[in-house]
């Protein structure tokens, strides 16, 4: 079967690339898939890297099942599974999104994302959903928004309100704050403002990204935390039907693409994660 083309753009046109091998974590992330095509009116194009030049029976009774064009990639024999992740993203293209399986062949436990998954939500150049392999709640989309630079902010709030208008669901904008930060190079210390003036910027900071929100969507809510982003966001993931986050926060981390809040929900939320590539 072919690949179809594909844009930038979501709605008509688009396409969405699923990273597939033979395990039932890739066959729940293409048929998440082909469900968000169907809404959003896209093309699905699954891709496999195969030494042989042909893929298992279950990759091919998948795209059949999901209606799907499949792309055959050469691989070599006995590929680590970086270089397999890196063959998928180079492939990706055009794409309005790349999906992949929270467990490949590689899987490890049941809780930990796959070494796959990780590879390409670290190095990804469009959004990457990491979808579980079990199902999600059904009570909206949830975005993390971190305060940092406008434009990050900007582009995960129309992500997620992206999501949210394709299924007809509310959105829901956390942000995480604390008394406690850590400066490049130091230890963790207390901020020397007071609670009123933290609690005060975070709700600013939440409050400029809900009102892009309103203009996309009607239903959004907004929930300000006290504590960790990671704890905000996965107290929300148990009910939530996917996360959005940027790679990072403020400041990009020494040596990774992603930060330890996107990495840690990528292995540990309970629903599909949708994380932004990098600047």
């Amino acid at each position: 079967m072919s690949d179809g083309a594909g844009t930038t753009e979501g709605g008509g046109g688009a396409e969405i690339a699923v990273a597939v091998d033979a395990s039932p974590g890739a066959a729940q992330a293409a048929r998440w898939a082909a469900e968000l095509a169907e809404v959003w009116c896209a093309t699905v194009r699954l891709l496999h890297v195969t030494s042989t030049g042909a893929a298992p029976p279950e990759v091919e009774e998948l795209a059949g099942h999901t209606g799907a064009g499949l792309q055959l990639l050469p691989g070599a024999d006995g590929a680590a599974t970086d270089a397999i992740a890196d063959t998928v993203l180079a492939a990706t293209g055009p794409a309005r999104m790349l999906v992949a399986g929270s467990h490949g062949t590689d899987a490890t436990g049941a809780m930990l994302a796959g070494r796959f998954a990780d590879r390409v939500a670290c190095h990804t150049r469009v959004p990457v959903a990491i979808v579980r392999d079990f199902g999600p709640g059904a009570e909206g989309v949830v975005a993390g928004v971190g305060g940092g630079p406008g434009d990050r902010d900007t582009a995960i709030v129309g992500e997620a309100a992206s999501l949210a208008a394709a299924w007809a669901s509310p959105l829901t904008l956390v942000h995480a704050w604390s008394d406690v930060a850590a400066r490049p190079g130091t230890r963790l210390h207390r901020l020397d403002e007071d609670r009123d003036a933290l609690v005060g910027r975070a709700n600013a900071a939440l409050e400029s990204a809900a009102a892009t929100a309103r203009d996309l969507v009607p239903d959004v809510h907004t929930r300000v935390v006290e504590g960790t982003a990671l704890r905000a966001l996965l107290d929300v993931a148990s009910s939530a039907r996917a996360v959005v986050v940027g790679p990072y926060g403020e400041r990009r981390p020494v040596g990774m693409q992603l930060g330890s809040t996107s990495r840690s929900l990528v292995a540990f939320a309970p629903c599909p994660v949708i994380v932004l590539p990098g600047g």
